[in-house]
């Protein structure tokens, strides 16, 4: 039976993008993590728009399917002591939705007119967010890095270990 040897070389890829993915995630889980304590100004939406994407998995050359996601963007103005200020993000490590009817049920809360509270920075007021604090998409993206990170190292490990010659043969 053949041994399948690990590739070193998908393995740093694999812990590149875990290190970016992680590093991305997790600043962003701080940010949600502290717009929980934000001071709030008044705003007003400007705009408001379901935008929509659309991926095709193909296999061999031949369409296998495809997927939509939808992305709720809004912008907002809002003004902290006398210094007006826009901002366009509804929460941290907002990734859009597979599904029409909630992508139009976020919508529906940011008509374009509508009154909203907007959590800032105090220390950077041009940072801004409608939904402060934490969210499941936070712990998803976070936790999406480690694990890809990890994988990487394993299959790091692997390929050195395989190298070496220290793994034993199979007895089949």
């Amino acid at each position: 039976m053949r041994r399948t040897q690990a590739n070193p070389f998908v393995a740093a890829v694999f812990v590149l993008v875990g290190i970016g993915l992680t590093i991305w995630a997790g600043n962003d889980f701080l940010k949600a993590k502290a717009s929980a304590g934000w001071p709030k100004a008044k705003g007003e939406i400007t705009s408001s728009r379901i935008d929509t994407s659309t991926r095709v998995r193909r296999r061999k050359g031949r369409v296998r399917g495809t997927s939509k996601k939808y992305t709720v963007n809004v912008e907002y103005r809002y003004s902290v002591e006398g210094t007006d200020h826009t901002g366009d993000r509804i929460a941290f490590a907002d990734a859009g939705t597979g599904s029409h009817a909630r992508a139009a049920e976020i919508q529906k809360r940011y008509d374009v007119g509508a009154a909203v509270d907007v959590s800032y920075d105090s220390e950077n007021p041009d940072v801004a967010v409608l939904e402060p604090g934490v969210s499941t998409d936070n712990y998803f993206w976070l936790g999406a890095g480690v694990v890809v990170l990890v994988v990487g190292v394993l299959m790091g490990v692997a390929a050195v270990v395989t190298r070496r010659g220290e793994c034993p043969a199979s007895s089949d």
